[in-house]
């Protein structure tokens, strides 16, 4: 079964969520960006990546805005469930912008990164990474799958919404922005079941396809339940 979560932000304690503790060894786990564990390379971190790699479950996650993107695109890279990937450490891995997953007869279209609003708060290199922003080649690969699948997917995850999803969410909070505007162009071009969303910090259904999430854990065979 897949399963699919919000932001964690390096907070280990999300993993005692009494549904994440119930899943099994042919499970998977999604995470929607912010992750937060890969940040800093210290002793304690690897040994934390190491800890979750060893779950029985399978834990997958894309990048947000507060992940040490560098260090992540370090990792090797491999084949996961028909696309590329990068293998943190056991049954750890990140899954690629554009890629698109098999995972249980079912296609997940990944597409992660965003844009921080506080990025001139934060320091290049130590709290905020540029490349958090798709590049032309991020976007030129997302097409390329598409058209591949004939933008057909089952489910897309993704850390930011499309900018029409975010004004749904919260009006004109959200400033106009260009993952958001192509974000937008996938939107309308793409079938797809559910996009599936982190990054707001809130659990809501947004009828009839979208779902953002924080804390909620979510799974296709149970009806959708957020605040």
């Amino acid at each position: 079964m897949v399963y699919i979560t919000g932001d964690f932000h390096g907070d280990y304690k999300r993993f005692n969520d009494r549904k994440i503790k119930k899943l099994k060894k042919n499970d998977y786990l999604i995470i929607c960006g912010d992750f937060g564990f890969i940040w800093n390379d210290t002793k304690k971190e690897n040994i934390t990546l190491k800890r979750i790699g060893k779950k029985k479950f399978t834990t997958l996650f894309i990048e947000g805005t507060h992940d040490n993107i560098d260090k992540i695109n370090s990792y090797p890279m491999c084949v996961f469930a028909g696309a590329n990937a990068h293998h943190i450490t056991g049954n750890l891995y990140h899954l690629i912008r554009g890629e698109v997953y098999n995972l249980e007869d079912k296609k997940y279209f990944t597409f992660g990164g965003g844009e921080s609003e506080d990025a001139d708060c934060r320091v290049e290199g130590e709290s905020w990474w540029s490349n958090e922003i798709p590049s032309e080649e991020d976007i030129a690969n997302a097409i390329k799958n598409l058209e591949e699948n004939n933008y057909s997917v089952d489910y897309i995850v993704t850390h930011q919404a499309p900018s029409k999803i975010e004004f749904t969410l919260n009006g004109d909070k959200f400033p106009d922005n260009c993952v958001g505007a192509f974000l937008d162009i996938i939107l309308d071009k793409t079938k797809f079941k559910h996009w599936y969303f982190g990054s707001y910090h809130i659990d809501r259904f947004i009828p009839k396809s979208y779902i953002s999430l924080y804390t909620k854990v979510y799974s296709e065979n149970e009806k959708y339940k957020g605040e």
